[in-house]
């Protein structure tokens, strides 16, 4: 594994350097608003599979997707108004939301279900990762599954030693300050389903769905 420190003088060609790897098909992992993800171009069959090898995750577990805009949510989700109003007023930050998948979407990403959980992420590495990318990237926490997730890299890094496979490229932000996986909120339904439940989101949460009409 290849690991760089990311410093405010080189963090532009490190999202380079990372978009090099990911457009060759190959998993990074870089530092998000909340945890350490592990990432790879969700649009790229052979490099999912790679995914699923290195987390040792089940195929009956939906992975999460960052997305740079609504417009590239578009491309990947059908959303219709009232549910853009919704992504509006969430995005960007520690919320993934649930929406119909369109055909592009491979089913890898939705446990074969017709689902896709999308979500624009709020720390400046990550968000130009994905914005210069230009693709969607994995958001998958950076963990074998059934681990627990860690804000320290070296932690991380250890876990994967033991891996035949292991993610190609490290990107170094440091030990993150302490977060929890982001909220999860499926919006397909008539009224909003949360999945899981990000405490510090709480708040905002509330506050937007409160003044919506259901």
């Amino acid at each position: 594994m290849e690991r760089k420190k990311v410093t405010d003088k080189n963090k532009i060609q490190l999202v380079k350097e990372a978009i090099n790897y990911l457009e060759r098909g190959y998993a990074i992992i870089f530092p998000t608003d909340t945890l350490y993800a592990l990432g790879v171009d969700a649009l790229n069959e052979d490099a999912l599979k790679i995914f699923f090898s290195i987390k040792k995750r089940s195929a009956q577990k939906p992975v999460p997707v960052f997305v740079s805009d609504i417009q590239m949510a578009h491309t990947l989700a059908f959303i219709n108004k009232r549910q853009e109003v919704i992504l509006q007023k969430l995005w960007s930050g520690a919320f993934t939301v649930v929406l119909e998948k369109r055909q592009k979407v491979s089913l890898l990403l939705t446990a074969g279900t017709n689902k896709i959980g999308l979500r624009i992420p709020s720390s400046d590495f990550a968000y130009n990762l994905v914005k210069k990318f230009g693709r969607p990237i994995t958001s998958s926490s950076a963990n074998i599954s059934g681990m627990s997730s860690s804000a320290n890299l070296d932690d991380i890094v250890e876990q994967f030693k033991a891996n035949s496979i292991t993610p190609d490229f490290v990107i170094d932000g440091g030990t993150l300050q302490p977060s929890e996986p982001s909220t999860v909120i499926d919006i397909t339904g008539l009224k909003p389903k949360i999945l899981r439940i990000n405490q510090t989101t709480l708040t905002k949460l509330q506050d937007v769905f409160d003044k919506l009409d259901f």
